[in-house]
């Protein structure tokens, strides 16, 4: 129940920031079906969370920045109260949980 609570209070929050918030990956080359694949591919690292490999924590940040990057083409993963077993990818909606937005670091 904590969790549902928890995802609640996120997907709020992202919806009203990214209300306000310019896409970060406007020109993105990728379509969503290799995002979506992208995406499960790194959910499939991050699932080994105990673990302290690099490989582990890139897998969740990846699994974050291509999620953000779906939420932004109106793509989201789950609604509001559903189990992590039922959600699936659909066209975001007033309920649809998102990915919260982050800053990309700086490279130059």
């Amino acid at each position: 129940m904590r969790a549902l609570v928890h995802a609640a209070i996120v997907s709020t929050i992202a919806s009203v920031v990214y209300a306000d918030t310019a896409p970060q990956f406007p020109n993105a080359t990728e379509t969503n079906e290799q995002l979506t694949d992208l995406w499960r591919a790194a959910d499939n690292a991050c699932k080994h969370r105990n673990s302290e490999d690099v490989r582990v924590a890139v897998g969740c940040l990846s699994r974050s920045i291509y999620g953000a990057a779906l939420n932004e083409r109106g793509v989201c993963l789950g609604k509001d109260g559903q189990s992590n077993a039922d959600m699936q990818w659909h066209k975001c909606e007033k309920d649809s949980l998102r990915f919260p937005p982050f800053t990309v670091p700086s490279y130059q």
